[in-house]
């Protein structure tokens, strides 16, 4: 996943990687939809909508509400959640259901990009 409009750099680089360690490269833009989960309330969120407590850096395939979904912990209070497109709006609605008693509140990209910069380390 990349940040929109870099341009092909970085595709190129992941692309040469990919061959010199004889990993297959497949673009699933169209197949596929990524959520990022990201503050305080982000852990208790996921887990009412039924995902399990991983521990950061760690990966898993989860069910959330039912729709198959690869959970990945990025840090402590951020979480990429990639899910079939087909299936996104019945993600939203279980993220929005788990999230609304804990005032979960939605950001696009460039407002995420806003707070990831200016959030104290």
């Amino acid at each position: 996943m990349g940040v929109p409009g870099l341009g092909p750099g970085p595709r190129r680089e992941l692309e040469e990687r990919a061959v010199r360690h004889g990993v297959e490269l497949r673009d699933v833009t169209t197949s596929r939809v990524a959520v990022c989960v990201l503050g305080p309330a982000a852990r208790e969120v996921l887990t009412r909508a039924g995902a399990q407590v991983l521990p950061v850096g760690s990966v898993r395939s989860e069910s959330i509400d039912g729709i198959p979904t690869l959970v990945l912990h990025e840090d402590e209070q951020r979480w990429l959640l990639l899910a079939p497109a087909a299936d996104a709006a019945e993600l939203w609605s279980a993220l929005s259901d788990a999230g609304a008693p804990l005032g979960l509140a939605y950001v696009g990209a460039d407002a995420l990009q806003h707070l990831l910069v200016a959030r104290p380390r």
